[in-house]
């Protein structure tokens, strides 16, 4: 717990999402709902106080989680932020983010993937604070079980260190991520902030001259892969899910905003050794002029030009180790 010990706890955060050129969401979850406030601002004279209401969420063990989700807009952009949570009883988190920058012909992101049990997060926190990103993409399996275990997401929301204090986070919907508290804890906030698809694990945001799309794989590489296991077909609902999934990543790449940008990012959790993203992914992230493909799923680095000859090295296919 953090405070007194007769005080009720932060589970979670808090954690920064969702960020833009001007605003930014700031997560947490008590275990007991209670008044709570976050203030923030770029000095003392200019801070503010919001009293951030609690958002009754998911149950676990027969009670609702107490989700609390601070939406600070109308920030300038490029700018350091610092913060201050704090709860009727006395607890107090800081933290500071910087959002993104506008115009800039750099940004700084890092890409991890299946941090599971995140043995490593000590070495990992280290690396990002000296790199001092814009943002971190997670691309999948934060947890060690299932999306469905609440009390597996302390593995990533406690374990990690500060810089979740620090440093926004978007991130894939791995096969070990997929469930409730994953749509709690992320899905909600991507799909209300940023575009997407009509579930919120597909989402698409812009930062500088980079256009992101971060894409569900679980359509096909776990509910296609289970729905074959023994006819070998998939089945109608099953297929449409694949499609509406893919069909959303071809129309956003073909948007104003994509077309326009320097640089395309495509980020999922199957890569593309994952027979299923192989067979779908990669005419669509090709024939949409991406750059680079971010995956993670099988703990190990890979890194592969596109197979065709035409196309090559101008799209490549990286998946990250654990």
């Amino acid at each position: 717990a953090i405070g007194r010990t007769d005080t009720g706890s932060f589970l979670t955060g808090p954690y920064l999402m969702t960020p833009k050129t001007n605003g930014m969401v700031v997560v947490w979850e008590l275990d007991k709902p209670m008044k709570s406030t976050i203030t923030y601002g770029t000095s003392d004279a200019d801070k503010k106080t919001l009293e951030v209401p609690v958002e009754e969420g998911e149950k676990f063990k027969g009670e609702s989680m107490h989700m609390y989700r601070a939406r600070l807009t109308d920030l300038t952009p490029g700018t350091t932020y610092t913060y201050k949570v704090e709860t009727e009883d006395g607890q107090i988190v800081e933290g500071h983010f910087r959002t993104l920058p506008e115009n800039s012909d750099e940004i700084r992101f890092v890409v991890v993937s299946d941090s599971h049990r995140f043995e490593t997060a000590t070495k990992v926190s280290d690396v990002i604070a000296q790199f001092d990103p814009d943002f971190i993409l997670h691309t999948g399996d934060m947890v060690e079980g299932t999306g469905s275990q609440k009390d597996q997401f302390p593995y990533w929301f406690q374990n990690v260190g500060s810089f979740l204090h620090n440093v926004p986070v978007i991130y894939n919907s791995g096969n070990h991520d997929y469930g409730v508290y994953f749509d709690e804890y992320v899905t909600k906030v991507q799909k209300e902030q940023y575009k997407s698809n009509e579930t919120g694990r597909n989402v698409a945001f812009d930062c500088g001259p980079v256009h992101f799309d971060m894409l569900d794989s679980n359509p096909w590489s776990l509910f296609e892969l289970n729905s074959t296991a023994g006819s070998g077909e998939a089945d109608a609902a099953t297929k449409a899910v694949v499609n509406e999934s893919l069909g959303w990543l071809k129309a956003d790449l073909a948007t104003d905003n994509a077309k326009k940008a320097d640089f395309r990012v495509v980020t999922m959790h199957h890569p593309f050794e994952d027979d299923l993203t192989r067979k779908y992914v990669p005419p669509i992230v090709e024939n949409g002029n991406v750059n680079i493909m971010f995956s993670g799923h099988t703990h190990l680095y890979s890194r592969y030009a596109s197979a065709d000859p035409k196309r090559g090295a101008d799209t490549l296919h990286e998946t990250q180790g654990d």
